[in-house]
């Protein structure tokens, strides 16, 4: 998890973006580049998200 969070901030400071985020189908997790990580168990569901 860390080497994902620390790509998605370089990749956001790089770019000067406000946030970067990846999610991934098969577990259920959405890293943000500040750090945050949202699943299921925080009520977000990266399947059923209208992006």
């Amino acid at each position: 998890m860390v080497e994902i969070v620390k790509l998605l901030h370089t990749f956001k400071e790089a770019n000067r973006f406000d946030l970067i985020y990846v999610g991934f189908d098969k577990n259920g997790k959405t890293f943000l580049s500040d750090g945050t990580m949202l699943d299921l168990s925080k009520g977000f569901d990266t399947k059923n998200t209208i992006w």
